[in-house]
């Protein structure tokens, strides 16, 4: 389980192991820049955002699995619940 405060902050020493793979992440990829935030799922427009990014991941994976439908379907849970992560 994680801590939602401390994957929104990455504060501590027990988030320095994120905090490097974020920065290895910033430093290796041309113009692509990781930001932590809040964001509010009980907005359609960031569900939708949110089901659009992992679409356009999928598709660009080199090959599809059967593990692309089970992302989806507890991606739709959770959008459909987003209370039960506050």
């Amino acid at each position: 389980m994680l801590d939602s405060h401390l994957l929104a902050t990455l504060e501590g020493s027990s988030m320095g192991k994120m905090r490097n793979k974020i920065s290895r992440f910033n430093r290796n990829t041309d113009g692509s820049k990781v930001v932590v935030e809040d964001i509010d799922l009980s907005q359609e427009a960031t569900k939708r955002e949110i089901k659009d990014t992992i679409a356009l991941w999928i598709a660009k994976k080199d090959a599809a699995s059967l593990e692309d439908g089970a992302i989806i379907i507890a991606l739709e849970r959770t959008l459909e619940n987003p209370q039960e992560l506050a």
